[in-house]
């Protein structure tokens, strides 16, 4: 078909909301959405890049992208936060039918344009208020630069198979409950790499600027599971994600980071608490004072938490996980 002349306003369109920090592959990441998109007019992508060394991605090439460059400087050399990035590029949108969140090191599949808009309104027939989320497959890169795919596995739902302070989320190998149009799963968390729904529920549930890193994903699951909004794994991911490795926190101080190229995770929280104040770097999830504590532990309500007390326990129940459990 010959898209020539047309706009992404003639197609179902896709709002595609990373934020990074140091990343190397969000160029890729970009590059790898309209090179394999069925119609990349109808994607457009909201970015915050944050970097401590002024490498910023030059995206110029690509039309419907919006970008905004956050460098580090005096006296914060921290960066300012994934829940901060998150919600800046949100307010990038321009009313986009559906929103993809994804990480900023990302590959996507032929087509995965098509085939996650096929399955959100075949879903959206059975469940209105309803949808997509599930741990991305995963890639790996070599030592000289190539891309290895280790995973194409589709989980059936998310489960939480650790206590604090971690609470790790992992995927289900084995449904729970009766599949949604004999494909759709429901289960109760999200990941932060991989939401796909109607731009419309995200102003409903923006994501929280105060919450450094820890506990992001738990937090927006309830908040979003609270407001009757249902989530469900997919048929199939349709993209890959980056593994990183985990770095050891433990005995770090702020000069062991200063000029390195390092994830999100290599900011451990008690590294930068008292850096950034509007930012809650503190919190954590077993921090009962802290922002991601008092949400998961039904101690705060309203926007940004349950909407009341009602909600939440119906919530935990449904989970299959209490939070304010040791």
């Amino acid at each position: 078909m010959d898209y020539l002349g047309l706009s992404r306003y003639d197609f179902t369109s896709i709002f595609v909301a990373t934020s990074g920090f140091n990343e190397d592959d969000l160029e890729e990441t970009v590059a790898s959405a309209y090179q394999n998109a069925d119609i990349p007019v109808r994607v457009y992508f909201g970015i915050v890049e944050q970097r401590s060394d002024g490498r910023f991605a030059n995206l110029a090439r690509f039309e419907n992208v919006k970008k905004i460059n956050l460098a580090f400087c005096e006296p914060w050399q921290q960066p300012a936060g994934l829940g901060f990035g998150r919600l800046g590029a949100l307010m990038l949108h321009e009313n986009q039918d559906y929103l993809l969140q994804i990480d900023a090191h990302t590959i996507f599949a032929q087509g995965w344009d098509s085939s996650l808009i096929a399955d959100i309104e075949k879903l959206q027939q059975y469940v209105p208020r309803s949808f997509l989320s599930a741990r991305p497959w995963c890639y790996l890169r070599e030592s000289d630069g190539s891309i290895r795919y280790v995973s194409e596995t589709t989980w059936a739902g998310l489960t939480i198979t650790g206590g604090p302070p971690g609470y790790n989320i992992d995927g289900l190998e084995s449904p729970r409950g009766k599949a949604v149009g004999g494909q759709f799963y429901e289960h109760y968390l999200v990941s932060g790499g991989f939401i796909f729904a109607p731009l419309s529920m995200f102003a409903e549930i923006m994501p929280d600027p105060r919450i450094a890193f820890g506990g992001e994903e738990h937090v927006f699951a309830l908040r979003a599971c609270t407001r009757d909004w249902r989530v469900f794994s997919a048929p199939e991911c349709h993209l890959w994600s980056l593994s990183k490795s985990r770095h050891d926190y433990n005995n770090s101080t702020a000069s062991d980071f200063e000029g390195q190229t390092r994830p999100w995770k290599s900011f451990p929280p008690k590294v930068i608490s008292t850096r950034r104040p509007c930012i809650d770097f503190q919190s954590y999830y077993d921090d009962v004072d802290g922002v991601v504590g008092k949400v998961l532990k039904g101690q705060m309500f309203g926007y940004w938490g349950a909407p009341n007390e009602v909600k939440y326990e119906e919530y935990i129940r449904n989970l299959g996980f209490d939070y304010r459990l040791p």
